[in-house]
């Protein structure tokens, strides 16, 4: 199983925690479009740069995933970590740890 949350930066809210066979690119759209839908639409989001999250790193030619092409839609600002920076992300690595334990 692998788990897909969607944190309130701020407060450390767990705003959505699911758990999926596979996280696909699919599966985290329809996730954020749940939690913004019950939750509200961000200012921004703060992601890894895995490809479900962004292609920005894929050495294509700037084609957009779902996620991308959703948060360009709403007006929300994407931002991601720096390759080999896995600490940006800490917060949600952090509740993803409690959580396993």
């Amino acid at each position: 199983m692998e788990i897909i949350s969607w944190l309130d930066d701020h407060s450390r809210y767990a705003l959505s925690v699911t758990a999926h066979l596979r996280i696909t690119g699919q599966v985290v759209t329809t996730s954020f479009r749940e939690t913004v839908a019950e939750h509200g639409i961000p200012a921004s989001t703060l992601t890894d740069n895995g490809m479900v999250y962004t292609t920005r790193l894929s050495g294509g030619k700037g084609g957009r995933n779902g996620l991308e092409t959703e948060l360009r839609r709403l007006n929300i600002v994407q931002k991601n970590s720096r390759p080999k920076h896995p600490t940006t992300c800490g917060k949600v690595e952090r509740f993803q740890q409690t959580m396993k334990k």
